[in-house]
């Protein structure tokens, strides 16, 4: 669904994916626009450079990646994530790779933290955690931990 050719993406534009199984699945770089995803069974899922613009996401959402542009570049405009409504949303292990949040309706509630500004917040708690007793992060593994994830101590893997 998710295919490129000769410079363009496919689009969807006010497609209701509601309830729909796309498990496993991986899109290069679609369009998604005023789209709904209420209780779509999204798990292992790459959206890769795909841009949305307008959507809702409602229910659970299990290891789904957002990324700004898709791995092979393509030239195609980055992914900007406008107006995404994830406020009934379900987060498990989704990424948002190199992505400008701003205008994101995040989760409320207490079982989700969004952290922000993010390179600040990693510092702090890297910070905090490396002044316990009783934390690996006292002996070093920590930091060793974040650099071989592609962290550093200023919090380099975020985008602001």
């Amino acid at each position: 669904m998710g295919g490129v050719e000769a410079g363009r993406r496919n689009v969807f534009a006010g497609v209701d994916f509601s309830r729909a199984d796309l498990r496993q699945t991986a899109y290069k770089s679609a369009e998604f626009s005023k789209c709904r995803f209420v209780d779509t069974k999204l798990a292992k899922v790459d959206f890769q450079g795909s841009v949305f613009a307008d959507c809702k996401f409602e229910g659970e959402m299990y290891e789904v990646a957002f990324h700004r542009s898709a791995f092979e570049g393509d030239g195609l405009p980055p992914n900007k994530m406008t107006r995404v409504d994830l406020s009934e949303a379900i987060l498990r292990s989704v990424e948002f790779r190199e992505l400008d949040m701003d205008t994101v309706i995040w989760p409320q509630g207490e079982e989700h933290l969004v952290l922000r500004p993010c390179k600040a917040a990693l510092d702090r708690a890297l910070g905090m955690l490396q002044a316990r007793s009783d934390m690996p992060a006292k002996d070093g593994r920590l930091s060793g931990n974040l650099s071989e994830m592609g962290w550093t101590e200023s919090g380099s893997r975020c985008s602001e």
